[in-house]
């Protein structure tokens, strides 16, 4: 039998709301996978069809740089594909699974919001007068 899954809050996506899932101070996105390390045989079809064996695939893309994103249809189609971590291989390589991180859910233990806010107004050091400088934590750059 499939597990259970608890979904504690709901984020708002347009006019529906889609459930939110969260480990410490990260949000996930509930209905997307990350996979690392494509073949660069692996197109986008051939993606969506490795991961139909989950659920319902409603959007693929593969990246020039070896990896990719699946959206499903639902999020018990997400915990069924990272249960499947070894057995996740795409024409003889194993790939790497993961939830997708919500654009600005954690930095460093500060939310992006937070750090957006003390930069662009000053935030709460400077309204204190304190000297010290606030930090961007940037990943990704080439």
């Amino acid at each position: 039998s499939a597990p259970r899954l608890a979904v504690p809050k709901l984020l708002p996506r347009g006019n529906v709301a889609v459930p939110l899932h969260q480990e410490g101070r990260k949000a996930y996105e509930p209905d997307r996978i990350f996979i690392g390390g494509l073949p660069p045989t692996c197109d986008t079809a051939a993606l969506a069809l490795f991961f139909s064996q989950f659920g319902p695939v409603v959007d693929s893309s593969v990246k020039s740089k070896g990896f990719g994103f699946v959206r499903f249809e639902n999020a018990e189609a997400v915990e069924l594909a990272l249960l499947n971590d070894s057995s996740n291989i795409i024409d003889g390589k194993w790939v790497r699974v993961k939830r997708c991180e919500l654009a600005g859910s954690s930095v460093a233990g500060s939310s992006v919001a937070g750090l957006r806010s003390s930069v662009a107004g000053g935030g709460a050091a400077s309204a204190a007068g304190s000297n010290q400088s606030t930090g961007v934590w940037i990943r990704g750059l080439p």
